[in-house]
């Protein structure tokens, strides 16, 4: 298709989209703006646009228009692991473009989760497992002395350099049992040797979250932040704990991974309170959390709110900040890449429960109306009307 001018009437488009509200992540900020896109790429980002001009249109009606979200904690490889699910329709169904399997695999089996990850509808990333088989099991992958095989999760990770960014450890008594010690060197060598980060699941001790957060560096993410256990972030004293906070100072990361057993609304709801900086939201979703709690990321979100974060808070935390950790791009401009998310606030009570069945009822909820890959329209509501389609 023949591209005029950028922004000119005379333009022809693939996909216009009309009537939605622009976030701009670095400064908070919205603008009413339509976009044009042709072959993939957004080439007019302005007040007004003909969608007659296009072979597509869909008017969104004062719906947030965001870059496509960021799932920083996923379980993508059913079939191999307990825990995997088919991740693209629940992903896009929400305005998730971009998903980080969170250690489904480890270096015995991540073959067949490569060829996955390169075929999914969505972009697909990796965090490594240091358990040589992944979580083939429930549980209990590292619970043998010596189990971890740093050298070959390195050799890896080396033959996989544009799928993984890093190395999983689940760092909890039913994982590792006596070893955490031994885990948690193994999977700091083998991000020292390849410069990759590291990925820390907590819960119950041992190992104490001290422990935990001494082997984590800049750019590391320790996920479950707000686990229900012992190791939250949130301490007795309702406050964040000064471990944390100095973690935090040096650049670690906090991961929400909401998953089945790992979000507390009374510990979300303190650290909303205290002022620091939200979390990264990601979902942990997987064959049991995808039944609930979690269901989706417009859910995670939703329950977010119910904690009392401001909405630009929010979107911050499923765009640009899991996009700034993994060094992606996180924009809705022109020249860039038509990955876009189109969601509703809607003004509609939701009950919504966390890991322990504690029960919050969100004023406002999330749900996702359009959701935009490249050249193709992945996912639309039925309350939004594809005109073309």
């Amino acid at each position: 298709m023949g591209v005029g001018a950028i922004g000119t009437p005379q333009q022809p488009f693939d996909l216009v989209i009309t009537g939605g509200r622009h976030f701009d992540a670095a400064s908070a900020t919205w603008r009413a703006a339509d976009i044009g896109i042709v072959d993939g790429v957004v080439t007019a980002l302005q007040e007004r646009l003909d969608p007659a001009a296009a072979s597509l249109s869909a008017d969104v009606g004062g719906a947030m228009v965001l870059p496509g979200l960021v799932d920083l904690h996923v379980h993508a490889y059913p079939g191999a692991t307990f825990w995997g699910i088919e991740i693209d329709e629940v992903s896009l169904g929400s305005g998730v473009t971009t998903i980080v399997d969170a250690g489904s695999a480890g270096p015995y089996n991540f073959a067949g989760l490569a060829k996955r990850l390169r075929t999914s509808r969505v972009r697909g990333l990796a965090y490594l497992n240091i358990a040589p088989g992944g979580l083939a099991t429930p549980h209990g992958e590292l619970m043998a002395a010596g189990a971890a095989n740093v050298e070959q999760a390195v050799l890896v990770a080396r033959s996989h350099p544009d799928l993984i960014v890093g190395f999983k450890l689940r760092a909890s008594p039913n994982t590792v049992g006596q070893n955490a010690a031994e885990t948690l060197a193994a999977v700091r060598r083998a991000a020292d040797e390849t410069g990759l980060k590291v990925m820390v699941h907590v819960s119950d001790a041992p190992p104490s979250l001290s422990m935990v957060l001494d082997h984590l560096r800049d750019g590391d993410v320790l996920t479950h932040c707000f686990t229900p256990y012992d190791n939250c972030v949130i301490g007795n004293d309702g406050r964040p704990r000064p471990e944390v906070v100095k973690a935090l100072a040096r650049g670690v990361l906090l991961d929400l991974g909401h998953g089945s057993g790992s979000f507390s609304f009374p510990a979300a709801e303190a650290w909303v309170r205290s002022g620091e900086k939200l979390p990264v939201i990601s979902t942990d979703i997987h064959k049991r959390s995808v039944l609930g709690p979690v269901f989706n990321m417009n859910t995670v979100m939703t329950k977010m709110l119910a904690a009392g974060a401001a909405i630009t808070d929010v979107l911050r935390a499923v765009t640009s900040a899991p996009s700034s950790a993994l060094g992606l791009e996180s924009s809705v401009a022109v020249g860039s890449a038509a990955d876009i998310a189109v969601l509703d606030l809607e003004e509609r009570p939701l009950t919504v429960w966390d890991s322990r069945g504690v029960e919050r009822e969100a004023q406002q909820r999330v749900r996702c109306l359009l959701t935009v890959r490249g050249s193709e329209v992945d996912y639309v509501d039925p309350g939004v009307r594809l005109v073309g389609a």
